[in-house]
């Protein structure tokens, strides 16, 4: 029993040795794994400060563009904001435009309607005038022959005869005047209408 127990305690000896063994064979191995450990950790590192300067990167850009974006907006309100009060504008200058040109087209009706009433007034009065005209022409003519016939009338010799005589010579050229001094008005008022 006593062997059993010191062939125990050898072997458990022998397993202590070869425990040693190992770990003073894996010290250096242990130092390997544990440079290979921290260039791990460096490089681990190392991605994560350049993932982080990306990420403030993206930010910084996501930043200046929501910036743009903001003033683009901005601006583009500010220009809607402008052609709404031009539209106004326009909208208030065109009322006013359609309201002066409904004037015109009324007062244009008006003034069709009065030319129409002014010509066909124009036309009757040229009528009456040459009416007038017609009837002065033909007392005229009745008073000349009138006055040619007085005037070939036989004289006589008395005072009253000669008096009557001189007078009526008198009147026939008075008649005669009259007649030359209207028959060129007439043309006057012939050629105006």
């Amino acid at each position: 029993v006593q062997l059993q127990d010191s062939n125990a305690r050898l072997y458990g000896f022998g397993d202590l040795q070869e425990r040693t063994g190992k770990l003073a064979g894996s010290k250096p191995e242990l130092s390997a794994r544990m440079v290979f450990s921290e260039e791990e950790k460096l490089k681990i590192s190392k991605d994560l400060v350049d993932l982080q300067i990306e990420t403030n990167k993206m930010k910084e850009q996501y930043e200046t563009e929501s910036f743009e974006l903001k003033n683009m907006i901005l601006a583009l309100e500010n220009r809607v904001q402008e052609l709404e009060l031009c539209s106004q504008k326009v909208t208030g200058e065109r009322d006013a435009l359609q309201e002066r040109l409904d004037t015109l087209e009324t007062s244009q009706k008006d003034l069709v309607d009065e030319y129409i009433i002014l010509k066909s007034n124009y036309l009757a009065l040229g009528k009456e005038l040459d009416q007038e005209v017609m009837k002065n022409e033909e007392l005229s003519v009745e008073l000349l022959n009138l006055a040619n016939a007085r005037s070939t009338l036989p004289c006589t010799e008395s005072n009253g005869t000669f008096a009557m005589a001189d007078e009526s010579s008198a009147e026939l050229e008075r008649v005669r005047a009259t007649v030359r001094r209207l028959l060129p008005q007439k043309v006057k008022v012939r050629t105006s209408l």
